[in-house]
């Protein structure tokens, strides 16, 4: 059976600042610039983003993206409880370093193993108090000496790890090394890729690795893209033996495309599940639907607030002014429009977020008469 590597708290200390405004909304503890979105989860006693206040103590539990800012997926405000950080030391002059703008003295610190100390690019958990800004560490632990043997990759593991891709290189066409979770990852020329294909690998897309430790990395054998599905139901305009068009977006059909029985027709409405992979949508499945409201889910690629309050989707606009409009999170609970436009981050290919919306008939690059928008997970 495989490992699973899974992300542990990266901090825990005060809120110093927030910023409600920015897209995504963040905030910063400890020089680190904490972002959240839809699917960030709250915990003791915070309602949402909005029940952060400055100087409250929180925990942060989250990973890091390619420029070391921490995408959280939960956080806790706490009543009591030490300064802690984790992260990469860099900037090492005598007793202090850097872990992202933090600065840590450690010149008083016990540190574990004993006798230890600390170089540029190890992990380390840092412990202590501020003190005119500084992080002045009272423990200092060395995380890569000192955790669980049977948690690390060994030669010859069978592991996964799920995150975001950082630090990636292309050493030769088609082959890349990069890391997630900190962890070294490397693909090979049988390396599979589900959910997408080698041309959505880029820093910051989040992806789940399969493979085994070669005892310094980890060769993997598939990378699955999270959050790239498409899934539209409308009237085929087109169709081939390899490709049907809906709103119009041309969605190739391949051995693997499962279709429905009969044969493709033009004027017929169709459910497609899709995947991104590069600028082409190859469809998993094709399936005959009734009459129904036009239906999209995919990532966000631009967005414009107040007041013409659109999203683009695969190159449709989405006109998310209207009144009567529903949005909500991911859980179903029903948001602000406000609150959902800053929930959504655009990106480019698959790095967006993954949204759905429900409405009227398609027409000419637009969706009109939306009656519901939902964040997906």
């Amino acid at each position: 059976m495989a490992e699973k590597v899974h992300a542990e708290d990266e901090l825990q200390g005060n809120v110093e600042s927030l910023d409600a405004a920015g897209n995504p909304q963040s905030l910063v503890v400890l020089n680190q610039t904490v972002y959240v979105d839809g699917q960030t989860e709250y915990a003791g006693g915070l309602a949402g983003y909005g029940s952060i206040v400055i100087g409250d103590l929180v925990e942060i539990h989250g990973q890091r993206d390619a420029v070391g800012g921490i995408m959280a997926s939960r956080i806790e405000k706490l009543t009591s409880g030490e300064v802690e950080l984790k992260g990469i030391v860099s900037g090492l002059a005598g007793t202090t370093f850097f872990i992202g703008l933090q600065e840590v003295d450690f010149a008083t610190a016990v540190m574990n193993p004993t006798g230890s100390s600390p170089a540029d690019g190890d992990r380390v958990k840092v412990e202590g108090s501020l003190a005119a800004g500084i992080l002045v560490a009272t423990e200092l632990e060395l995380m890569d000496l000192t955790e669980d043997p049977d948690l690390e990759l060994q030669d010859g593991m069978e592991a996964e790890l799920e995150g975001y891709i950082t630090d990636l290189a292309e050493p030769n066409p088609g082959l890349f090394a990069f890391k997630v979770n900190g962890e070294v990852v490397s693909t090979t020329a049988a390396t599979e890729y589900s959910g997408g294909s080698s041309a959505n690998m880029g820093n910051d897309v989040k992806v789940e690795v399969h493979g085994t430790s070669d005892g310094s990395s980890l060769i993997a054998t598939e990378v699955q893209f999270s959050e790239i599905q498409v899934e539209l139901e409308g009237t085929a305009s087109a169709h081939s033996a390899t490709s049907i068009t809906i709103f119009d977006l041309t969605i190739t059909l391949n051995d693997l495309t499962e279709l429905p029985v009969e044969e493709l027709v033009d004027g017929q409405r169709y459910k497609v599940e899709a995947n991104i992979e590069g600028a082409t949508l190859i469809a998993d499945s094709v399936e005959s639907v009734g009459m129904d409201n036009d239906f999209l889910q995919a990532p966000v690629e631009a967005e414009t607030g107040n007041p013409t309050w659109t999203m683009t989707l695969l190159g449709i606009v989405a006109d998310l002014s209207g009144e009567t409009i529903v949005f909500k999170d991911s859980d179903g609970i029903t948001l602000t429009r406000d609150e959902f436009f800053t929930a959504v981050i655009p990106g480019t290919g698959t790095a967006g977020t993954l949204i759905n919306i429900q409405g009227g008939d398609y027409t000419g690059g637009t969706i009109p008469d939306i009656s519901e928008v939902k964040l997906e997970d």
